[in-house]
């Protein structure tokens, strides 16, 4: 059943004064949305940026924008909500315009890196385990 609109999870923001926090994987809604992939792809156009978007300039903003987004924690286990959102909100952008860019759908390879993943760590040998598959 859907969150309501009154329900703080129902678009998978989590509201923390100010600190990012730990919360269910769960609680966050579908990865890409119509509405965002037409926001984005009328944003680049707009501006005629498509022609710098090349998948290794494309590969390169999300390193780099990833970068900032540690950065955010770089003292401490918190980060300040404000600019978590934000340069999490720069690494999306930049893999969904690279998932455009290549023709790939993100929900699609994201269930697929899954199965592969899944077989890697089976339930009964990695749950509550954080070592790497090859040493479960």
């Amino acid at each position: 059943m859907p969150a309501s609109s009154s329900d703080p999870h129902a678009s998978g923001a989590v509201p923390c004064s100010g600190r990012v926090r730990a919360e269910r994987a769960d609680t966050v809604a579908i990865v890409t949305s119509e509405r965002v992939r037409q926001a984005l792809v009328e944003f680049v156009r707009e501006r005629d940026w498509d022609q710098f978007h090349t998948p290794a300039n494309l590969a390169k903003s999300i390193s780099i924008e990833a970068g900032e987004l540690l950065e955010c924690f770089q003292w401490g286990d918190e980060g300040d909500d404000a600019r978590v959102r934000e340069e999490l909100a720069d690494v999306m952008t930049y893999c969904m315009l690279l998932a455009m860019r290549l023709g790939v759908e993100l929900d699609e390879i994201v269930v697929e890196k899954l199965a592969v993943t899944a077989e890697k760590y089976p339930v009964e040998r990695a749950k509550g385990r954080s070592a790497k598959y090859d040493a479960l």
